[in-house]
């Protein structure tokens, strides 16, 4: 999310919608949360808008518990609960990044051990032959 899209007249027609607003934020660490966007999220959670992340498990870059769980933990303190982790699709050029099932499991089992459940992503994963949803 661009915090330059965070702009005040964004914030008063969520408000004023409605509709119940959810933003889900794709997020893979929490180095990419500055101080601008964190000011933007806790604004419009203020407003009644409702805040979520996704990330996905990308090998040599949050593929150990301690950063998802960091991650977990920066967010909520912007007002942002975890919704899903997922594994980035099989598409060429991406592939050293793929974690393994193993990994993945383990990854998953740590941050259930280290963070309360409402703290937890959870895991998801897509099927090539399932349909989109």
């Amino acid at each position: 999310m661009v915090p330059q899209h965070l702009t005040q007249e964004l914030v008063d027609v969520l408000r004023n919608s409605a509709l119940s607003i959810v933003v889900v934020l794709r997020c893979p660490h929490s180095h990419e949360i500055s101080g601008r966007l964190s000011a933007g999220l806790e604004k419009l959670a203020a407003n009644g808008v409702t805040l979520l992340y996704k990330s996905e498990l990308f090998k040599d870059i949050n593929d150990i518990s301690r950063i998802l769980a960091e991650l977990s933990k920066t967010l909520l303190a912007v007002k942002i609960l975890p919704y899903y982790l997922l594994l980035p699709d099989k598409v060429a050029g991406i592939s050293h990044y793929a974690v393994s099932s193993a990994q993945t499991m383990v990854v998953v089992e740590e941050m259930q051990i280290e963070l309360p459940g409402y703290l937890a992503p959870q895991l998801v994963l897509s099927l090539p032959e399932a349909p989109a949803t």
